[in-house]
């Protein structure tokens, strides 16, 4: 008994130290790694800035701050500022809105005919971004309930996810709660007029433009609204105030310029040949096009023929009154 007592004692003294147990710590380019694959990408950068090969930290540090469009180096400023400040309603917003970018450029990803990455993962990884911008989003509204952006960008992401009846939803309640935000007007028309519902298109641009006279996307969106509705008059008056305000803004020139076209083409319909020369000319004195050319030459051969057709009629009527005398 004695002596057993001494051995246990003796196995007591000499235990192994745990680390004989377990797992040997992954170097710093290995916890790197792993840190990227969960998208943690401010403590990946932390582990990669301990590895001791210079050359290879800095390549594998530009790695990570060139992946996807450099959106990868946002994320990780954004995650660092909201490590630094978890109670921050705006780092919150940020690292959101970061998340929704990379979300996009997965989006974009998909629709492209190439790329080396499987479509599978792409996938998969814009629907994790999108749904940790709303993760962030909603995070950032428990902090700070006042916080229009944060609704907005919420109703952002639902679009891109093919949900615009809960975009419209949220938007409902930002405007209802913020009913001076011009922004929100604004993204309640873009989902109407992308969704086609115009009934319900024109009154939020209109307050949208109340509220912020210089809200040029605002007017950019009416005027291809009223071009939807093949009000080309209004489309044409609303493209032209884009450029009194703006007058290097080319996308909104060639939408007047085809506004001022489907306008010609109107008027020929209606029998009013001459406005419709004078916008063609306008047109070709700025910008040449063969489509305006062709209308144009239409509009003078409708012109001619109706002038044609009236003295035909005037010479008939001139005979079947000589007839009745």
């Amino acid at each position: 008994l004695c002596l057993l007592s001494c051995a246990v004692v003796m196995l007591q003294g000499c235990q192994h130290p745990l680390a004989l147990y377990e797992e040997p710590p992954l170097p710093p380019i290995e916890q790197g790694k792993a840190h990227e694959y969960r998208h943690q990408y401010a403590n990946a950068e932390e582990q990669y800035r301990q590895i001791k090969d210079v050359a290879t930290q800095n390549m594998t540090l530009n790695q990570l701050n060139s992946a996807w469009e450099n959106v990868n180096a946002s994320i990780l400023r954004a995650q660092e500022r909201v490590q630094s400040a978890p109670d921050s309603a705006q780092a919150r917003l940020g690292l959101a809105r970061e998340y929704y970018q990379k979300g996009v450029l997965c989006t974009r990803y998909l629709k492209d005919a190439q790329g080396n990455y499987p479509r599978d993962f792409v996938a998969n990884e814009r629907e994790f971004f999108y749904t940790e911008s709303l993760r962030q989003a909603k995070k950032a509204l428990r902090l700070e309930k006042d916080m229009p952006e944060a609704y907005l960008l919420m109703s952002e992401v639902y679009v891109a996810n093919d949900r615009p009846d809960l975009a419209a939803r949220h938007l409902r309640r930002l405007i209802t709660a913020h009913p001076q935000y011009a922004r929100g007007y604004y993204a309640i028309g873009k989902i109407y007029l992308d969704t086609k519902q115009y009934d319900r298109t024109e009154r939020y641009f209109i307050r949208t433009i109340k509220l912020d006279p210089d809200c040029i996307d605002a007017y950019y969106l009416s005027g291809r609204f009223y071009l939807d509705k093949q009000w080309d008059d209004y489309s044409a008056a609303t493209f032209l105030e884009i450029l009194r305000r703006r007058p290097t803004d080319t996308a909104s020139f060639d939408a007047l310029i085809q506004a001022s076209h489907e306008l010609g083409k109107f008027y020929i319909e209606d029998g009013h040949y001459d406005q419709a020369i004078v916008i063609f000319q306008e047109i070709l004195r700025v910008k040449s096009s063969y489509p305006v050319h062709q209308s144009l030459l239409l509009a003078k051969q409708r012109k001619a023929e109706a002038a044609v057709a009236a003295e035909d009629a005037r010479k008939k009527a001139l005979e079947e009154k000589l007839i009745a005398q």
